[in-house]
């Protein structure tokens, strides 16, 4: 990560209303926004972490504790200085062995040390790691800085204080990046930033200059992790950011959509997987949605991308996500409906159900001292496309996959986005089920596991498969499968913490390590609400609805077990919560949102955050017979990428700023 990113990030977030769209409002101050967010999910947490847990296979890092469930973290470097080895696992938090497992041999290997990020050639951040060759291939992709115009209008100069001016002296520097450290250096940021969120002419002046460098590509390669050289790969045209990287063999795969729209007002209805074996010549498959059964009008985009490339032999499959969604402001526009005061820089939240939209916004970005709503027949959405704004049949994920040679289809198997894993038999597809296809096309599918839990996150490991899975009492059991997900053998690993089902976890596939969270996040209270009757309370992931009069439970549900498919008698809408009887389904009760915050209020204590340091672990194995397990050094709490990946009996880790390897043999 470049050091500019820390200091582009206060005018970036005040000036990010010049964005197109929903963004627009959900942006005008990202911060705020983000905080407010996770308050108000609080009472829905188990729907968002088990989302969060699902998807983590295709991102570098997910966090999806039972607090913080629908947040993605990334964060700064932090400068540490690393000690020459990691210890080995502590005996005292060993685990008994079980009845009925099968105790497996950890091997006591310490890591050895290689380069802090941005010495010797290492990268100074990581976006993916893959074993290429006979080491390791590391990339992310570097934007080149914002670009200021030249002179800005005497009318948008005269909106900030004089001591801004005088700071630049009539002349700006050449970008953003520069501009934003002389503010910070010079304590105007603040007041700048201030500026920029109350006037969107400021904004549009400030960021009109087009930036018309292209983003590149930094990768670097490494056999060690101590020393790193420069590699030049050459891209396909549009493969400007990577939604998936992998290999197999010789070959280097990406999956990534293209930056220009090619869609619909701004959206995108394709995406490409690209294959090479020179870094240069690249052979590319490009996927097309199918097309949508309505037209979609202005102010509604379509957005197709992809996550979980797994790549065998013969082919490839990733999970393709299909999405439509509203430019709130603009369709409000559009149908001359605009409120007074309502402009890019004030709005403050966005919201929509099957009857329309509802738009938070205020006078200052931290204050939605405003709530309008508006019917999708007051916007002029006809109830086919509200249909899909609203999820029903808009937001869908399905399995693409092709051989190398073929043409890429759609799967058979049902749209949940599962986990994907390649084997030596296939694919694997952890969901609600296990899900295994020997060609990516045709799946089959197998219990979990264990039925009563779920796949945290798996790994390749010889022939076989590594899964983490949800055990009883918050635990998390270890299990051995074969390379078609089935014949599981449930494995005593010594020294391996008692997890949280939720946590961070790095990119697993399809590498034989993967490294997670050990700490137990912070507990809450429940959350209870009474309310014409009725106690709606929720913990964790359950919630159960009781008949005050009573005392008997007429609702329970434990969302970490629904399956994607299955119903619920809670509905969470922009009102509140919407609890319906399950033998009758007539509605029971309505719990407010106004009620619900008011509860988080009073249970949080007016604050949405949770400090939490996690607890950093290593576990790999290149068999599945013998494992590493090291409780790595987090340093000074939790800082900047985790990337993992293994190539043979090696395994290279980064986590924070230290690149660190182990020999699993």
């Amino acid at each position: 990560m470049d050091d500019r990113d820390d200091i582009r990030n206060g005018l970036n977030e005040a000036a990010a209303s010049i964005d197109v769209g929903d963004l627009e409002l959900a942006r005008a101050d990202a911060h705020h926004t983000s905080s407010r967010r996770r308050r108000r999910v609080r009472v829905g947490s188990a729907l968002g972490a088990v989302v969060a847990i699902v998807a983590a296979a295709g991102i570098v890092v997910a966090v999806s504790a039972s607090d913080e469930p629908d947040t993605l973290v990334t964060a700064d470097l932090v400068e540490t200085t690393p000690p020459t080895t990691d210890e080995s696992v502590d005996s005292t938090i060993a685990a008994q062995p079980t009845a009925g497992t099968r105790t497996v041999e950890v091997i006591d290997r310490p890591g050895v040390v290689g380069s802090n990020a941005g010495t010797n050639g290492a990268p100074e951040y990581s976006e993916w790691l893959v074993p290429w060759r006979d080491g390791f291939l590391a990339g992310s992709t570097r934007v080149p800085p914002q670009p200021l115009p030249d002179k800005l209008p005497d009318e948008v100069v005269a909106l900030f204080p004089q001591e801004v001016t005088d700071l630049f002296g009539g002349n700006l520097p050449a970008t953003i990046d520069e501009a934003t450290r002389m503010l910070s250096e010079a304590g105007l940021l603040d007041e700048v930033t201030a500026v920029i969120q109350a006037n969107p002419e400021a904004s549009e002046a400030i960021y009109g200059a087009p930036n018309t460098a292209a983003p590149a590509l930094d990768a670097r390669f490494t056999t060690d992790g101590v020393t790193w050289e420069p590699v030049e790969v050459t891209l396909p045209a549009g493969a400007t950011y990577l939604s998936g990287v992998a290999t197999v063999g010789d070959r280097l795969v990406v999956s990534y959509v293209e930056q220009e729209p090619t869609g619909v007002d701004g959206g995108t209805d394709r995406f490409s997987v690209a294959t090479t074996t020179d870094l240069t010549t690249w052979s590319i498959q490009e996927i097309v949605a199918p097309p949508l059964s309505v037209e979609l009008p202005a102010g509604v985009v379509r957005g197709f991308n992809t996550q979980g490339l797994a790549v065998t032999e013969s082919g490839w499959a990733v999970t393709a996500f299909d999405s439509v969604q509203p430019d709130a402001l603009g369709l409000v526009r559009a149908a001359g409906l605009e409120p007074p005061g309502l402009t890019e820089a004030n709005g403050f939240g966005v919201g929509i159900d099957p009857t329309g939209i509802e738009i938070q916004y205020g006078d200052d970005s931290e204050t939605a001292s405003q709530t309008i709503r508006f019917t999708w027949e007051e916007l002029g959405i006809s109830p086919e496309v509200a249909a899909l704004l609203t999820g029903q049949g808009g937001n869908d994920s399905q399995v693409w996959s092709s051989t190398w040679d073929g043409v890429a289809r759609a799967a058979d198997v049902p749209s949940a986005p599962g986990q994907l894993l390649a084997t030596s038999a296939g694919f694997l597809q952890f969901t609600d089920r296990t899900w295994f296809s020997p060609d990516g096309f045709s799946w089959t599918p197998s219990d979990l596991p264990d039925p009563d839990g779920h796949v945290i996150t798996a790994f390749v490991s010889g022939d076989g498969v590594i899964a983490l899975s949800t055990g009883s009492a918050g635990s998390t059991d270890v299990f051995r499968l074969d390379a078609t997900g089935a014949n599981s053998e449930l494995l005593d690993v010594t020294g391996l913490p008692s997890v949280s089902q939720f946590g961070f976890y790095s990119q697993a596939a399809p590498g034989s390590a993967m490294v997670f969270d050990g700490g137990q996040p912070p507990t809450q209270s429940p959350l209870i609400v009474e309310v014409d009757g009725y106690r709606l309370s929720s913990e964790n992931a359950i919630f159960e609805l009781t008949d005050l009069a009573t005392g008997e439970v007429i609702v329970s549900e434990d969302f970490s077990r629904r399956g994607p498919d299955d119903n619920s008698n809670f509905d969470f809408g922009l009102d509140g919560i919407t609890v319906t009887d399950p033998a009758s389904g007539d509605v029971l009760v309505v719990v407010a949102n106004d009620v619900l915050e008011q509860a988080e209020q009073n249970l949080f204590g007016g604050s949405s955050e949770v400090q939490y340091t996690p607890d950093l672990w290593l576990i790999g194995s290149a068999d599945g017979e013998r494992f590493v397990v090291v409780d790595l050094d987090d340093g000074d709490g939790f800082g900047g990428p985790i990337v993992v990946a293994t190539n043979g009996n090696r395994a290279l880790v980064l986590t924070g700023d230290r690149w660190t390897a182990y020999d699993m043999s």
